[in-house]
């Protein structure tokens, strides 16, 4: 008998060439069946990477293809028939992790059954790549809960420093320089969601490096007393720096000012 040819191809693309840590992402992968012949037991596989989490994927026909899971979670590896001149093309969601770096690469693939001839075996599998890059949004607020105060008597100020995402950061300054008229300064520091690196308890200014995981912060207690000769106002303000290689998309929320009248 005549051997059996066809040609069997794939593509893949989230249409894009740069990708967030920490944001949604969604892979398009087209299997076709060029023809000229039917194809019964052609394999199609993508093993996603482990970076790009929780996938769920849907999965439509044209031109009669069958044996597909029209819905599913998870790599794909599928056996499919797939006569000449039809398609099979899967939408696959997830989320890059909040903690990849470097970059993104999802290889999808589709192999011949035995007995049949691939007419061109170099579009039998095809890769996407993208560049990952670093992106949150650090906020910092500052309040000692009033809008007046006494010279003399005593004052605690809560700073928290969050990182709303949607990437995760390490290096992050927060700092926090008191004013002169609030004197014999000490904090405490909690944290939430795996943040780290802060000063747990300590004297005078607040001047940390520290890592905060996406949806993350970090909570200051500062209490120390208002000089007696203090006059006019009592200023006080924390700011949050992003480390270099994180974009933060609101620098507005990177400081923040309590002001009381004395």
């Amino acid at each position: 008998p005549t051997p059996t040819s066809t040609d069997l191809r794939v593509t893949v693309t989230d249409g894009k060439t740069t990708v967030i840590a920490g944001a949604k992402d969604t892979y398009t992968i087209v299997v076709t069946n060029s023809g000229p012949s039917d194809v019964t037991g052609a394999v199609i596989s993508d093993s996603f990477p482990a970076s790009f989490t929780g996938v769920a994927y849907t999965a439509t026909q044209g031109g009669g293809a069958s044996g597909f899971t029209a819905t599913g979670t998870g790599n794909i590896s599928e056996t499919v028939t797939m006569p000449a001149g039809s398609s099979v093309t899967y939408k696959a969601a997830g989320k890059i992790s909040s903690s990849a770096t470097g970059t993104l690469s999802d290889t999808a693939t589709v192999t011949a059954p035995s007995g049949v001839t691939d007419s061109n075996p170099a579009n039998n599998s095809a890769t996407d790549t993208d560049t990952i890059t670093v992106k949150a949004d650090l906020k910092v607020t500052v309040t000692d809960g009033k809008t007046a105060t006494i010279p003399g008597a005593k004052d605690t100020y809560t700073i928290v420093v969050t990182n709303a995402g949607p990437s995760n950061v390490t290096g992050a300054a927060v700092s926090d320089s008191f004013p002169d008229t609030f004197t014999g300064v000490t904090f405490t520091a909690t944290s939430s969601t795996g943040a780290s690196g802060f000063t747990a308890t300590g004297t005078g200014n607040i001047s940390d490096t520290v890592a905060l995981p996406a949806s993350s912060h970090i909570t200051y207690k500062a209490k120390g007393t208002i000089s007696s000769s203090a006059t006019g106002t009592l200023s006080e303000t924390a700011t949050v720096t992003a480390p270099s290689g994180v974009t933060d998309p609101n620098l507005a929320n990177n400081s923040a000012t309590d002001t009381d009248t004395l």
